[in-house]
């Protein structure tokens, strides 16, 4: 039967052996758990204590962020809003000078066609066609100057001086300085044997012109006509000088040798 205990004797042989160690280490043991428990502790409190700190610090840099960043949070929004307003004011204004652009265009595209088309029934001969397509024009613009000079020498070929005079004055209303109206009323009243009126009416257009050679010849033609033998010498004089390549020229100053 001692074979059956000798296990049990190991065993318990064994287990004082260790126990007897156990007890000799004892003051060891605790003091190594003491300590390492408090190793662990003061990590566990330094840890703690530094998550404490930084969250402090975290705190008191957030709020002085705050301070600063409100006000300029709240001057964005009021800025953002001002932006804003001044961005859909300018919008406003360029859409609708946009929109006058286009009208204006459309408009000038409109008193071009009719012009044109006057312009051409005039050369057929359509004499009322054409009439009623510059006053059209006219209705389109009131202040459209070249429907009414049209208009006007349209009258003087259809020898309607009073329509014509009408026409040519309107203009002058329009622009008192207009020297192209004041060459046509000269013209209109040269049809119809007024030649001093004429004269008077070239030299005011030469007046506002004194280069144009167009004016000046006008101006020399009368003259000449109504024998002013001065006048068409000085007109001539000034042709020359800013026409030198006339080549009516000397034509004209044959005549003036007549006078």
């Amino acid at each position: 039967m001692i074979w059956y205990l000798f296990p049990a004797i190991v065993l318990l042989l064994s287990l004082l052996g260790m126990a007897g160690i156990v007890v000799r280490r004892f003051p060891e043991i605790v003091l190594l758990d003491v300590e390492s428990i408090s190793r662990a502790r003061e990590r566990e409190v330094k840890h703690e204590l530094l998550q404490q700190r930084a969250g402090r610090i975290v705190n008191r840099v957030a709020s002085q962020i705050t301070a600063v960043i409100r006000p300029l949070i709240r001057l964005a929004i009021a800025g953002g809003s001002n932006a804003y307003d001044s961005v859909m004011a300018l919008e406003r204004k360029w859409r609708t000078v946009g929109a006058g652009a286009t009208k204006l265009a459309s408009t000038d595209e409109r008193l071009r066609l009719l012009t044109e088309e006057a312009e051409s029934l005039s050369r057929q001969g359509k004499a009322r066609e054409a009439e009623r397509k510059y006053i059209e024009a006219i209705s389109v613009n009131p202040k459209y100057v070249k429907a009414y000079e049209n208009l006007g020498r349209l009258y003087v070929r259809e020898k309607q001086w009073i329509e014509a005079e009408e026409s040519f004055q309107f203009v002058l209303k329009l622009d008192p300085n207009d020297a192209s109206a004041h060459a046509n009323l000269g013209e209109l009243e040269a049809a119809r044997g007024d030649l001093p009126s004429a004269v008077a009416h070239f030299k005011e257009a030469v007046a506002r012109k004194p280069a144009n050679p167009k004016y000046l010849d006008l101006l020399l033609e009368a003259a000449i006509i109504t024998s002013d033998r001065d006048l068409a010498r000085g007109t001539f004089a000034r042709l020359k000088e800013t026409n030198p390549e006339n080549q009516k020229l000397p034509i004209f100053e044959q005549r003036i040798r007549g006078i």
